[in-house]
């Protein structure tokens, strides 16, 4: 049996694993994977930790395929520096604790669709968490600029459509509540580090919320990771770096970690497969446009959109000293 040794890239780390070739074990698990998923319910209203690597993948391809970008700041009217959002939603009910199968319905998936229609927003995570109070939040990362008045008014129109600011027109007069907080991320160095920490944080809501608990655009669902043979080239070039300094190794027993140190993973690759990884990268930027024609030509084929969430996954295996910790 045939072992191959990969790289795989992420934002600022390389995963150094084995793959098996040609492995008939792996085409049956593939199947029982698929039937697996087709078993399970749609959701369970909990995050389960096997989901932290699905939701930490997405967030590390929205990372990956955007660039930064001028746009115009409509407070000052300068331009600036623009990547990705990074914004709270938060349910304002005070009558009762409105469930997240609920909250989806009538407020997070319109006002996705909304951004998508209005904005061409293409790339996006969300998150859903619990207050202490018990009501629903959303993290929601996306590459589109919105101002925040017309987020916060567009958020609180959903949620006034809703019933869920009665309460507080009652008390206050208005139906504009402050329901957003926009996150600052333009200095943040690791900002796939950054938004894995934050929106990850809470793993496990201590209840169920009763509905679904994060979600993504279907381009960052169907992407992948860019992954290229490492071959004695590789090898050489990530030793040196490890002697200066740059990467940080961690061995573990599955894979090998190179931990970048103030630099980005894409930089240690060459000049053929950076063409490839940028080639890579905008595929999934416009993917999602692709997917929507796709499904416009076939809608009598409900079973497309999951078709391509099943992705081929890699069988780990310990790997050989092509990297001696020595």
């Amino acid at each position: 049996m045939q072992v191959l040794a990969n790289l795989q890239f992420r934002s600022n780390t390389i995963y150094q694993y084995n793959q098996f070739i040609d492995n008939p074990k792996r085409l049956i698990s593939q199947e029982l994977l698929k039937e697996n998923l087709r078993n399970s319910e749609t959701y369970s209203g909990l995050l389960k930790p096997g989901a932290k690597k699905r939701l930490t993948k997405a967030i590390e391809l929205l990372v990956m395929s955007t660039k930064d970008r001028k746009i115009k700041n409509p407070v000052n009217g300068k331009n600036q520096l623009f990547r990705l959002s990074f914004l709270t939603l938060t349910i304002y009910s005070t009558d009762r604790n409105i469930s997240g199968k609920e909250a989806h319905k009538k407020t997070l998936a319109p006002f996705l669709q909304w951004m998508r229609r209005k904005h061409n927003c293409l790339l996006y995570v969300w998150k859903a968490e619990l207050q202490a109070r018990g009501q629903i939040h959303y993290h929601l990362t996306s590459d589109c600029f919105i101002p925040y008045k017309e987020i916060l008014n567009k958020w609180n129109e959903l949620q006034r459509s809703a019933g869920y600011l009665d309460s507080f027109y009652k008390k206050y007069g208005h139906w504009n509540p402050n329901s957003i907080d926009i996150h600052s991320v333009k200095k943040v160095k690791n900002l796939s580090g950054y938004l894995i920490k934050e929106v990850t944080k809470n793993l496990q809501n201590a209840e169920s919320i009763g509905g679904k608990v994060w979600d993504c655009s279907q381009n960052l669902k169907s992407g992948s990771y860019f992954t290229t043979v490492a071959d004695s080239d590789y090898c050489g070039r990530i030793n040196e770096l490890i002697d200066d300094g740059k990467i940080e190794p961690v061995y573990t027993d599955h894979c090998i970690i190179f931990k970048m140190i103030n630099a980005q993973a894409a930089n240690v690759l060459s000049k053929n497969d950076r063409d490839l990884y940028d080639q890579k990268m905008n595929e999934i930027r416009t993917k999602e446009i692709e997917i929507i024609k796709k499904v416009k030509k076939e809608p009598q084929n409900f079973n497309y959109l999951d078709s391509i969430r099943l992705k081929n996954k890699v069988d780990f295996i310990p790997i050989p000293d092509l990297f001696s910790p020595n």
